[in-house]
């Protein structure tokens, strides 16, 4: 698993500096409350729903004709079928495999919010995540037809908005998060395919990298411990 940023990053100041700081600059309008910090497990958990939903919808058929195809949010450890019991055939396995900061976002939002409480804080923290989308089934021709129905949903629906979230990570009416099928080099794919399954027989597994971004995460708030600004 991979959490870095995307280049060269402005450095954010901590909590403490934040408390003492003349230099960074103020927005005089009061924004709302962002995604909190449990807003990455709550875009797994609405991708799981979104990509089971297009598996069951009654108007299609379903992807693996007399068996009920899942999506299920997984961790690397759960490959191991023999100690996991998570991946049951037919299905379509969701892994974060990549965390990073989105510069260009993190650079355009560097500016002190104030929150309705009057609370001066941090601007927040923009990430893209990356997640592997396997399909598991007895044959080929099973998995292929739940990565084609995978494919069409990510295209049908390529933004996640309002009720779509599911609820805990502080979603407001206003979020959004873009999905995209990630356009990354063969070399790069296989390095995480390859990776992700090394533990297994098979030591690829035929997958396509999701990204979806921005998954905004607000900063914390010490009531009493507003930052100083000129």
């Amino acid at each position: 698993m991979i959490c870095d940023g995307t280049g060269p990053a402005p450095t954010l100041p901590s909590h403490t500096e934040l408390a003492s700081t003349t230099s960074l600059p103020r927005q005089e309008v009061t924004t709302p409350l962002m995604p909190n910090a449990s807003a990455i497990a709550s875009l797994g958990l609405t991708l799981e729903k979104l990509l089971g939903d297009a598996f069951a919808d009654p108007a299609q058929p379903p992807p693996v004709p007399g068996r009920v195809t899942t999506a299920v949010l997984t961790r690397a450890e759960d490959f191991d079928v023999t100690t996991s019991p998570r991946i049951a055939r037919p299905c379509l396995s969701i892994l974060l495999v990549r965390v990073s900061v989105s510069t260009a976002l993190r650079t355009a939002t560097l500016a002190l919010r104030t929150i309705p409480s009057g609370t001066v804080t941090a601007p927040a923290l923009p990430l893209e995540l990356q997640y592997l989308l396997t399909p598991w089934a007895d044959t080929a021709a099973d998995e292929l037809p739940i990565l084609g129905r995978t494919l069409q949903c990510l295209h049908s629906a390529p933004v996640l908005s309002g009720t779509l979230l599911q609820s805990g990570g502080g979603w407001s009416s206003t979020d959004h998060v873009d999905l995209s099928i990630d356009d990354v080099s063969p070399e790069l794919l296989d390095s995480m395919v390859q990776g992700v399954f090394s533990a297994l027989p098979v030591r690829f597994k035929l997958s396509v990298l999701c990204r979806a971004r921005p998954v905004r995460i607000d900063a914390q708030h010490t009531p009493g411990n507003s930052p100083t600004t000129s």
